[in-house]
């Protein structure tokens, strides 16, 4: 049988409780009623102190002083924000009380984001921390509505416009952490990888894969990867083959990689721009086209991704309708940052 008592004091849903006895009632009054103001006070008139644990249904006393020498204590006030996210209200929990030259708000060590919030009113200074348990979550969506409830939260705190432009960097992080966990929830889904809430933490070294991916799979979009490109090899080509004409060259390619435990194939199909022939050397059944290198106009490859050959193959014979749209393709970066924007915009939108 183990030990009761060890168990709740490390447990994580411990709460102490303390029972002050006056030595009247009308001293008992006064201090109470002296909390109200929310500042620091000393209780006079003690005849004694209980400190107890609780773990919900059952408490358990601890310590016992009859005669104790001086009780200080303050108010602690309860606040509630309600923030508009792009899945609906979010209501924030805070715990407010007195500290040197200001107010320190706090919020549930049970949220998936535990705040710390710090004003000083002598500095007119605001320090935010917040600590990220990814443990109380239920899914990966509501980690992303998380981190975007805390770019709101921030926003309304900065509302000013220096306070925005010191937060700046702050409030791109948490924009981006929104993003990147719905990317990460998209994939998660669309490769069927599995991949509890509690274990998210374990995947931010793939962060860059999981936003190609995202891109690739979920929304359908051609990256654009630039390239060094001398010459390529081709069975066969219907174009004309001469100097200073330009090639749209199609490859099909497997890229296997692994997350997690699992190992994916992606198969890729990748069109090459701004190749323009040099010369071509001819062979038994292979060409080799070599490239013109260019500086000021370097080649690069849109690519796409699917999960079957069988789309690789249907999309190729659909290219020279496409090709405008393979051409304008973009980087991983760039399509990171408009995401961004477009967030942005649309999060300033829900709020007005």
């Amino acid at each position: 049988m183990g030990n009761k008592l060890r168990d709740i004091f490390l447990s994580e849903n411990k709460k102490d409780l303390y029972t002050i006895t006056f030595s009247n009632s009308a001293s008992g009054f006064e201090f109470f009623e002296q909390l109200k103001d929310g500042d620091v006070h000393e209780a006079h008139d003690i005849k004694g102190i209980a400190h107890l644990i609780t773990d919900g249904s059952n408490k358990y006393p601890i310590e016992k002083s009859d005669n104790p020498q001086k009780v200080i204590a303050q108010k602690i006030e309860n606040y509630r924000i309600n923030i508009k996210t792009s899945k609906g209200e979010k209501i924030i929990l805070f715990r407010k009380k007195k500290i040197i030259d200001g107010d320190l708000f706090t919020s549930d060590k049970n949220s998936i984001l535990e705040y710390e919030i710090a004003f000083n009113h002598t500095l007119h200074k605001m320090n935010f921390k917040y600590t990220f348990h990814p443990e109380n979550a239920v899914s990966i969506s509501e980690i992303s509505e998380a981190f975007e409830a805390t770019y709101l939260l921030l926003k309304k705190l900065t509302s000013t416009e220096d306070g925005l432009t010191e937060a700046k960097n702050f409030l791109d992080v948490l924009l981006y952490e929104s993003l990147y966990f719905e990317f990460l929830n998209a994939v998660n889904q669309e490769l069927s990888l599995d991949i509890s809430p509690k274990d998210v933490n374990k995947y931010y070294d793939d962060e860059v894969l999981i936003s190609k991916l995202y891109f690739m799979l979920c929304a359908k979009e051609p990256l654009r990867e630039n390239k060094i490109i001398h010459s390529v090899k081709v069975e066969k080509y219907s174009g004309e083959l001469k100097e200073g004409s330009r090639i749209n060259p199609l490859f099909g390619n497997i890229w296997e990689f692994s997350i997690g435990d699992k190992t994916i194939n992606v198969f890729q199909l990748m069109i090459l721009f701004n190749l323009i022939v040099d010369h071509v050397i001819e062979g038994g059944e292979e060409t080799e086209v070599i490239f013109t290198d260019r500086e000021e106009s370097p080649a690069y490859a849109a690519v796409l991704g699917f999960l079957d050959q069988e789309q690789v193959e249907v999309r190729a014979e659909k290219f020279p309708e496409d090709a405008n749209l393979y051409k304008d393709a973009k980087t991983l970066d760039q399509l990171i940052l408009e995401s961004m924007q477009k967030k942005e915009e649309s999060l300033n939108d829900l709020q007005n």
